[in-house]
C-alpha cells in the first residue's frame, strides 16, 4: 500500500498523497450539532462506519479514512456500541426508541458500563478493515483505552492522532491551571501581564496535553487547527507532530499552507497537510456556481503547495453546516438546548418525526453531497493519473514570525492578542494593532486576493505572482545555516520580541549570503505589548548594529511625515516620489558603516531605508521606530488607487532580486497583473512546474522563466498545468 519518503519516517501511498474523507460515528436521528434556535444541523443517515468504508472504496472518496467521533459515543448509545465492538461478544444493540426514550444514550443499556475496558476496541476493528481495503487511517477526537491504543498503533494502516484544535490561551479560563504566578496574574488580570507569561503558560498546557496522551500510547500526532499560533504548539509539544491547516477556517490557503510548509522544513517534521473545511467555511451559498469550483481549486492549490495529506472535513456522506443562507439544514426543526455540549437526546426526541421529512435534502444521495463527493472523487483520480511530486516545493523567500507573536491568522483591529481581550479592555495595546498589521503587507504582495468570486468575497484562493514563500517561526531555533540552505530572503513581518542570540544567527545567515529586513523594534526585547513606548535600553546590541545594518541606534528620533526616495534607487522608484503621510517616529541614530541610503525624511534627510552589505549578504534597514505595518499606507502626490507603499515596493524589490531560475512575469521583466492571478511552485527533486489559474472566470496569459529560457503560458480559468 505505502511507499517511504525520502527520510524513512513517514509512509506515503505509491500516488505520493493521502486524500481522505471523515467517517463520523453519529447516527441517525440525533443531532449533529446545534447553537440554539437559528442553528441545528440533524444526522439523516443511519449507518455503521464499516459502510462508510466501503463507500469510501465504491465512490472513489480516496485512500485514507478519518475515524472522527467528536462526542458521538458519549450522546449516542449504537456509536459507544460500536466503539466497545460489543457485536464481538455477541451482543445485540438495542435501537433507540424515540417515542418512550429509550435507549438513546450509553447510560440506558447496562451493557455499556459492564464493558468499558473495551473501550477503543471498535477502532482497532475500523483500522483492521480499512487497511484489509488497502485504506490508510488515523483517528480524530477520538480516544482509547491504553491496551487498545497499542494495538491500534502497531497497525501498518494507522498513521497517527490528530488532536483536532485543543489548545487556546483563554486567559480568562485560566483558573483551570496549576497554581502558580500565571493562574494569579490571570485571576487579578494585572495590566503587568506579559507576553512570555502567556508562552510559559501555553507551553505549560501543551507538554501536558502531550505528556498524557504519549502516556496512553499514542505516539505520533496530526493537529488540525486553523490557529496562527500552530508554531507555538509545536515547538511545545516535543512530540512528532504533523501541521494539519485547516483550509477555510484558515482563510488565505496559500498564506496557510506556507506556514505548515516552512515549519515542516524548520522543524524536521514527518509531513504535513491540508485539511480543507469547505462545508463549513467557504461561506458561498449552494446557488453560486463557483460553490464547488472553489473546492475543486482548494484541492489543486493544496497539490501545488506540496501537502501530501489533503481532506475534504464533510459534505460528502451528509450536509453538516448551515453557513450559508440556502442551506437545506435550515429547514430542520431546531432546539434549543444553550450551550453547543448540551446535546441531550431525550429533549428533542420529540421532534425526531418532523426532522426525518427533511433528511432527503441533506443525506448521502441529496444533490450537495453528490456533489461534494464528485469533487473528492474528480481529484483523487487525477492524482491517480497524474502521480504527486516528490518532496517539497521550492521556497525563495520565507517571512519570519516573531517570538511571541499570537495575533490571529487574519488581521481585525478588534481581536486581542493571545485572546487577552479582558487586558485589552484595560490596555488597548493588546487588541491587534500596527505590529500585525505588517502580516497584511506580507500577504498583499506574496498571496494577493483578488474578487474573482463574482458578487461574494474571496478570502481564499490567491495567486502567488513570486512563487510560494514559507513562515518559519522563532517560536524554535533558526539556526543561520538551515536558513541559507532554504531561503535566498528572510523578511520580518509582525511581532517580534527579541533576545540577544538573534542578532548572531542573522549575522550568520547574512554573511554568508543571505538577504534580510529587519526594523527596529524586531530587534527590541519588548515582552509588553507597548509596541509604540518601548526604549532604546530594550535593543538587542545596546541598540549597536553596526556590523550588521552599519548604524547605531540611540532612541526614538523625531516623527516624520513624509518619506522620499532616494536618486537612483535600486527599488527603481521615481526620485521625487513620496510615500506618506505616516505620522510615526524614526529612530535617532549614527551611521556606522557604509550602507546605501533609498529613502529620507523629506524634511530633513535623515535615513529611513537602507541597504547594507555585510559579507556576501545584503541587509534592508527600516529605520521606524513603529513597524511595518504602521506604513500600510500612501495617499502622497500622485499615488494610485492601486499602487503599492513603501513596504510593499521594497517585498516586490526583494522577491525579484532573489528569484531563482524559474519565475514568472506578465512582460519579460516582472510580474504584473496577470501574475497576480498565478499560482505556481517549482518541485526540484523531478524539475516539475505546476501552475494554477485562480480565476475562475478569466483566462490567463503570463511568460514563465526557466533556466534562462522564456515562454508564454496561457491557463483557462481554474486550469492546472503541470509541466
Amino acid at each position: 500500500m505505502t511507499a517511504n519518503t525520502k527520510n524513512g519516517s513517514f509512509p506515503l501511498p505509491s500516488c505520493g498523497m493521502y486524500i481522505g474523507t471523515p467517517i463520523y460515528l453519529d447516527h441517525a436521528d440525533y443531532v449533529f450539532q446545534h447553537t440554539g434556535l437559528y442553528y441545528t444541523t440533524w444526522v439523516p443517515e443511519d449507518h455503521e462506519p464499516e459502510w462508510y468504508l466501503q463507500k469510501i472504496i465504491q465512490e472513489k472518496q480516496g485512500n485514507l479514512a478519518i475515524f472522527w467521533d467528536g462526542g458521538a459515543t458519549t450522546r449516542c448509545l449504537k456509536s459507544m456500541s460500536h466503539w466497545l465492538d460489543l457485536a464481538e461478544l455477541g451482543l445485540h444493540t438495542p435501537e433507540p426508541d424515540w417515542i418512550e426514550k429509550k435507549f438513546l444514550v450509553p447510560g440506558d443499556w447496562p451493557e455499556i458500563q459492564a464493558h468499558q475496558q473495551r473501550f477503543g476496541a471498535g477502532l482497532l476493528k475500523l483500522v483492521q478493515q480499512a487497511a484489509e481495503k488497502n485504506l490508510a487511517c488515523y483517528c480524530i477526537y477520538a480516544d482509547a483505552n491504553p491496551d487498545w491504543v497499542r494495538q491500534v498503533v502497531g497497525e501498518p494502516a494507522f498513521l497517527g492522532y490528530n488532536i483536532g484544535e485543543v489548545f487556546s490561551f483563554e486567559l480568562e479560563k485560566s483558573q483551570t491551571e496549576e497554581p502558580g504566578t500565571f493562574r494569579e496574574k490571570a485571576l487579578a488580570l494585572q495590566t503587568d501581564f506579559t507576553l512570555q507569561d502567556i508562552a510559559t503558560a501555553f507551553s505549560r498546557q501543551v507538554k501536558t496535553f502531550f505528556a498524557k496522551k504519549k502516556q496512553l500510547g499514542w505516539n505520533r500526532f496530526f493537529s488540525t487547527t486553523a490557529a496562527f499560533h500552530l508554531d507555538a504548539e509545536i515547538a511545545a509539544s516535543e512530540s512528532e507532530i504533523i501541521p494539519h491547516i485547516e483550509g477555510f477556517a484558515f482563510r488565505n490557503l496559500n498564506f496557510g499552507m506556507a506556514l505548515c510548509r516552512g515549519l515542516y522544513r524548520q522543524m524536521a517534521l514527518p509531513a504535513w497537510g491540508a485539511y480543507l473545511a469547505h462545508e463549513h467555511y467557504s461561506f458561498l451559498p449552494y446557488s453560486s456556481p463557483h460553490k464547488f469550483q472553489l473546492l475543486d481549486l482548494a484541492f489543486r492549490m493544496a497539490y501545488l503547495n506540496g501537502s501530501k495529506i489533503t481532506v475534504c472535513e464533510s459534505g460528502n456522506w451528509w450536509l453538516q453546516s448551515d453557513h450559508v443562507p440556502d442551506s437545506p439544514t435550515h429547514q430542520q426543526p431546531k432546539i434549543d438546548q444553550g450551550a453547543l455540549r448540551n446535546n441531550i437526546p431525550s429533549g428533542y426526541a420529540h421532534l425526531v418525526p418532523e426532522a426525518r421529512k427533511h433528511y432527503p435534502q441533506s443525506n448521502f444521495q441529496s444533490e450537495s453531497s453528490t456533489k461534494f463527493r464528485r469533487s473528492i472523487a474528480e481529484f483523487y483520480e487525477f492524482v491517480l493519473e497524474n502521480g504527486t511530486p516528490p518532496g517539497q516545493p521550492r521556497a525563495e523567500i520565507a517571512a519570519v514570525k516573531g517570538r511571541y507573536d499570537f495575533c490571529s491568522q487574519d488581521f481585525h483591529p478588534n481581536m486581542a492578542v493571545a485572546a487577552a481581550f479582558k487586558l485589552a479592555e484595560q490596555n488597548p495595546s493588546w487588541y491587534e494593532g500596527m505590529p500585525e498589521r505588517g502580516w497584511e503587507l506580507f500577504r498583499k504582495v506574496f498571496f494577493p486576493l483578488h474578487p474573482t468570486l463574482g458578487q461574494y468575497q474571496n478570502r481564499f484562493c490567491s495567486g502567488t505572482p513570486y512563487g510560494l514563500c514559507d513562515i518559519v517561526s522563532l517560536a524554535a531555533e533558526l539556526p543561520g545555516e538551515f536558513l541559507l540552505q532554504h531561503y535566498r530572503a528572510l523578511l520580518f513581518t509582525g511581532w517580534n520580541s527579541a533576545v540577544e542570540g538573534d542578532y548572531q544567527w542573522m549575522k550568520d545567515y547574512v554573511y554568508q549570503g543571505g538577504c534580510l529586513f529587519v526594523s527596529i523594534p524586531h530587534l527590541s526585547k519588548n515582552i509588553r505589548r507597548n509596541s509604540l513606548s518601548y526604549g532604546s535600553d530594550e535593543l538587542i546590541q545596546g541598540g549597536d548594529f553596526s556590523e550588521l545594518c552599519g548604524v547605531r541606534i540611540k532612541q526614538r528620533g523625531r516623527q516624520l511625515y513624509w518619506v522620499l526616495m532616494a536618486e537612483n534607487n535600486p527599488l527603481g522608484l521615481p526620485r521625487h516620489q513620496r510615500f506618506g503621510c505616516y505620522c510615526t517616529h524614526m529612530g535617532e541614530m549614527d551611521i556606522t558603516g557604509h550602507p546605501e541610503i533609498l529613502a529620507y525624511h523629506d524634511e530633513t534627510f535623515q535615513p529611513f531605508l537602507l541597504k547594507n552589505r555585510y559579507g556576501k549578504g545584503t541587509v534592508y534597514f527600516l529605520n521606524s521606530w513603529q513597524y511595518p505595518g504602521a506604513l500600510d499606507l500612501n495617499t502622497g502626490p500622485g499615488a494610485l488607487h492601486n499602487g503599492r507603499g513603501l513596504i510593499e515596493e521594497l517585498y516586490a524589490h526583494i522577491a525579484s532580486e532573489n528569484r531563482g531560475n524559474i519565475y514568472i512575469t506578465d512582460d519579460g521583466h516582472k510580474p504584473g497583473a496577470e501574475c497576480q492571478y498565478i499560482a505556481w511552485s517549482f518541485f526540484p527533486e523531478n524539475d516539475c512546474c505546476c501552475m494554477l489559474n485562480v480565476d475562475f472566470q478569466n483566462p490567463r496569459q503570463f511568460r514563465l522563466h526557466r533556466n534562462g529560457q522564456m515562454h508564454t503560458v496561457q491557463l483557462d480559468p481554474m486550469q492546472l498545468k503541470i509541466c
